[in-house]
């Protein structure tokens, strides 16, 4: 269900795709709230990346460094992103070429992947602790939508 696309994690939802799109032609409001409420969803995984490239940033003397993870509602799902400077090259340094194009970039690449794994490496592990309690509440959220689509079209 979730996979790694470009730089953050989509996580597709069937349903989720199918109430939105009845929700946008029904009650846009509805859907805003829905988005608003899947947002909130994705910053638990966000919220905990960004603790952890903090708290290596600080570890390493910059405290200036922030993680820059976004949350956005796609037609399909869910999609976690990161984007800021501070998170972007622990984060998915050898991404793109895994074998880097200088020798302090393999250096590099060699040693994020022996300590923290992976490009990917803090949105997936955010991902894997979080993901239970993002997926229940995507369910709520899409319950609720559905249960307040019916009876929209049962006024009808």
């Amino acid at each position: 269900m979730a996979q790694q696309v470009g730089y953050g994690i989509q996580v597709d939802y069937a349903r989720l795709a199918r109430t939105r799109e009845a929700l946008r032609a029904f009650g846009p409001e509805a859907l805003a709230a829905v988005d608003n409420d899947i947002r909130a969803a994705g910053r638990e995984v966000t919220d905990e990346a960004s603790a952890r490239v903090r708290a290596l940033a600080t570890s390493h003397g910059r405290r200036d460094t922030a993680a820059g993870y976004r949350t956005r509602v796609t037609a399909r799902g869910v999609r976690i992103e990161g984007k800021g400077r501070g998170g972007a090259i622990i984060e998915f340094a050898g991404a793109k070429n895994p074998r880097g194009a200088t020798a302090q970039g393999r250096s590099l690449i060699a040693t994020l992947s022996r300590r923290y794994g992976k490009p990917g490496r803090l949105l997936w592990a955010a991902w894997d602790k979080r993901s239970g309690q993002v997926n229940a509440r995507i369910t709520t959220t899409t319950e609720a939508a559905e249960r307040r689509l019916q009876a929209s079209i049962e006024r009808i």
